[in-house]
């Protein structure tokens, strides 16, 4: 069972209807896991073959669409996911390394695509039923809306010029997002991590040897790099109901590493 225990509340996430978009792997698999478990999941991305084991292993349902194609996203959505939607998580995310003068219009487009363009596709669909729910039902239903964001929104790396602009696009249409669909019972926040230890990060951080790791460390007053239960539990407690009034906010989960 999945909670997270204090001294006087238990935050739990359960009952929910809930998507997750890139949830067939990386950290949006942790997600996934960790919510299956006690809601209904719908999981959102373009491998077949990943949501296919993913399905035989927990109780999930699985859409395969790739998030860069508007319309296809659209339609996939429409004819999968159930009447309303309690909480989305905006996962998927792809990088670039291309510094500023060697990024192409192709690449661009696709980060852009994934990054910042699904989140708003994707979270109109969801935004529209809950919204034509409380319009006609006497019953007002709430709906939270996590985006995974980046410490690159703020404190841009280099040879990621793309990557840096599509999260700091992030941040705004989270802003946004929260602005206009407040008064509809939608909360919309952020969940800005910095570099995690996934399997692909620490290739990248064994590939340097340890100048990048020390910096990162050095750096980070609690002086220990994030794990993926970090990020996880940082969207559980934004999607939790006991945070009703976390609204618009861009959660920094970095070990004070942007304080200083």
């Amino acid at each position: 069972m999945l909670f997270i225990q204090y001294p006087s509340i238990m935050l739990r996430v359960q009952g929910k209807n809930i998507v997750v978009t890139g949830g067939a792997s990386g950290i949006g698999l942790h997600i996934t896991k960790a919510l299956c478990a006690l809601n209904t999941v719908y999981v959102v991305d373009r491998d077949r073959e990943r949501l296919d084991a993913l399905k035989s292993n927990h109780n999930v349902h699985t859409i395969c669409v790739d998030l860069v194609d508007w319309h296809a996203t659209r339609e996939a959505l429409e004819s999968s996911l159930p009447g309303v939607v309690h909480g989305l998580v905006n996962n998927a995310g792809v990088g670039s390394q291309a510094s500023f003068l060697q990024l192409t219009e192709q690449a661009l487009d696709t980060v852009l695509g994934v990054n910042t363009r699904a989140i708003l596709n994707v979270s109109q669909v969801v935004a529209n039923r809950l919204i034509e729910h409380n319009k006609n039902s006497s019953e007002k239903l709430i709906c939270s809306i996590v985006n995974i964001s980046s410490l690159a929104s703020r404190f841009p790396t280099r040879i990621s010029t793309a990557y840096n602009l599509s999260k700091a696009a992030v941040d705004m249409l989270t802003k946004s997002m929260a602005l206009e669909w407040g008064p509809h019972n939608i909360r919309v926040n952020s969940v800005n991590p910095n570099i995690v230890m996934t399997e692909l990060a620490q290739a990248w951080i064994d590939a340097t040897g340890s100048q990048l790791k020390d910096k990162l460390l050095a750096r980070t007053p609690l002086g220990k790099l994030l794990e993926i239960k970090d990020v996880v539990n940082a969207v559980l407690f934004l999607l939790w109901d006991g945070v009703t009034m976390v609204h618009g906010e861009s959660l920094f989960v970095d070990g004070g590493y942007s304080v200083t």
